[in-house]
């Protein structure tokens, strides 16, 4: 205890107050006994035994009080009080608790010094009343992680931010983090794990000379820009399987149609930069397409892709997109024939819908022969006109983006038209068509159909005189009723 003498006459005692409830680093307060305390003292001979001595102390204890009465009231005097308060107070460090968890739906990033994206995390926004030195100490039942950082925080480059980090210092593998903290300014706290995939319980405990206001935050920049935008930060998981029941295609950048995938309309509410990763226990692929994604012409309105940037054979796709466009994420695999389970991970300022696109066959089989119809595909008398064809009405009863496709061994073409088909005029009401440049000679055409329109589908040869079989493959939102053949 420390205390403050006036000669032999001036005592102390410890008496809690109310400044305590406000003030938490003031424990006790050293107060002066008055006169007649220490009058009846010194009458019992406390503070000395000589009648000069019991003398001299009560005339000064006398003149004590009188000055404290006297300015009792006075500024002057509460402001020495005060400083004579604080000078007297025991100096105490006040503790702050913090409990959360991380769990499977926590968000995860690659930790600074982490070697993948896995990482469950869990950020505080730490803010302090009184600047000095604060102790941050783990208390859990796992490994833990723990790193300290300026306000904001871009979670894809978490080190660029951190100012220290530890991980065993607190003994038993939790973290002890001592820094000195300013009260101006707003840090975070990431407490994240030594090893990734892991969950548990954790509490943190604060140290220092004044309380701490420790606050889950969600506010992160995702980017580096020359204007700073803070940007809150949501992740959405979607849950998905290859299977044989998938669609194959030959992926951009494969020599291979052995590729199952699946296709994933993402709907954004606010446009912004978003970041999707992958968890699988195999080699993934992600595609992103604007508009539409066509399997045959996988190329077309691709916009982003990646396989490996997210580590472990796995994709990580920055991509800015705007709201009330269309968009479409393609998971397919590295390898051929590849089936299993995977997860991605979306994270943004906002929850991202995912609406799996069922693809749904029907077929239809026919042959062209001696007997079938025949056509100029020209127009004109650059050939014969001894093109065998058929045409067949097409009815679907949802809208949607289908393909229609030939795995034929004639070398086949394919002309779609809307409403009607005059074989004399084959570029009237002409929509789309494949002139055997899919898939190098089959038939393929893709386009977006009304359910209430009324379409064509012309079956020729990319030769003249060709006879044979073929079955068309129509993949779309909803089954394609058989084709009527028209002629």
């Amino acid at each position: 205890m420390y205390g403050y003498r006036e000669s032999y006459v001036t005592q102390y005692f410890l008496v809690e107050t109310k400044l305590m409830k406000t003030m938490p680093n003031i424990r006790y307060l050293h107060l002066i006994i008055e006169n007649h305390d220490i009058q009846r003292k010194i009458q019992k001979g406390v503070c000395g035994s000589t009648s000069e001595n019991k003398e001299s102390l009560a005339n000064r204890a006398l003149e004590i009080q009188t000055e404290i009465r006297a300015h009792r009231k006075s500024f002057q005097f509460q402001i020495r009080l005060l400083y004579f308060i604080f000078r007297n107070a025991v100096d105490a460090r006040v503790t702050t608790n913090y409990t959360n968890g991380l769990s499977s739906y926590s968000s995860t990033f690659m930790r600074p010094y982490g070697y993948t994206n896995n990482y469950y995390f869990h950020a505080i926004a730490v803010r302090i009343f009184s600047s000095g030195l604060y102790s941050f100490t783990s208390n859990s039942t796992f490994d833990i992680y723990g790193s300290f950082h300026r306000y904001p925080v871009d979670i894809t480059i978490p080190s660029q931010s951190m100012i220290t980090d530890d991980y065993y210092n607190g003994g038993d593998r939790q973290f002890q983090i001592n820094i000195d903290l300013q009260s101006n300014q707003t840090y975070v706290l990431i407490v994240s794990t030594y090893s990734p995939n892991v969950t548990g319980l954790f509490t943190i405990i604060v140290e220092g000379p004044s309380n701490v206001e420790l606050i889950h935050n969600d506010y992160f920049v995702l980017e580096t820009t020359t204007t700073t935008t803070i940007r809150p930060m949501i992740t959405s998981n979607y849950l998905g399987f290859l299977s044989s029941d998938n669609l194959q295609f030959n992926r951009p950048t494969s020599n291979s149609d052995n590729h199952y995938y699946q296709a994933i309309e993402i709907t954004a509410t606010v446009s912004d930069t978003y970041i999707f990763m992958s968890s699988s226990t195999f080699g993934i692929y992600g595609y992103f397409y604007e508009n539409s994604f066509d399997p045959y012409y996988s190329n077309r309105n691709l916009i982003a892709s990646n396989d490996d940037d997210g580590d472990n054979t796995q994709f990580r796709i920055n991509v800015t997109l705007q709201f009330q466009r269309k968009y479409i994420l393609v998971i397919t695999s590295f390898g051929y024939n590849i089936t299993g389970a995977f997860l991605i991970k979306a994270i943004g300022p906002t929850p991202l819908l995912f609406t799996p696109i069922n693809q749904i066959k029907s077929y239809y089989g026919d042959s062209l022969s001696c007997s079938s119809s025949t056509f100029s595909r020209w127009g004109s008398t650059n050939d014969h006109g001894c093109y065998f064809y058929q045409a067949n009405r097409i009815e679907i009863s949802m809208n949607g983006f289908y393909t229609f496709f030939d795995n034929s061994s004639m070398d086949t073409v394919g002309y779609l038209y809307s409403d009607s088909f005059d074989p004399s005029r084959p570029y009237q009401n002409l929509i789309t068509s494949n002139h055997g440049d899919f898939n190098y000679l089959h038939l393929g055409i893709s386009y977006t159909l009304q359910s209430t329109g009324s379409y064509i589908l012309v079956v020729t040869t990319r030769r003249e005189n060709v006879q044979g079989s073929f079955q068309i493959t129509a993949v779309g939102p909803s089954s394609s009723s058989h084709p009527i053949p028209q002629c």
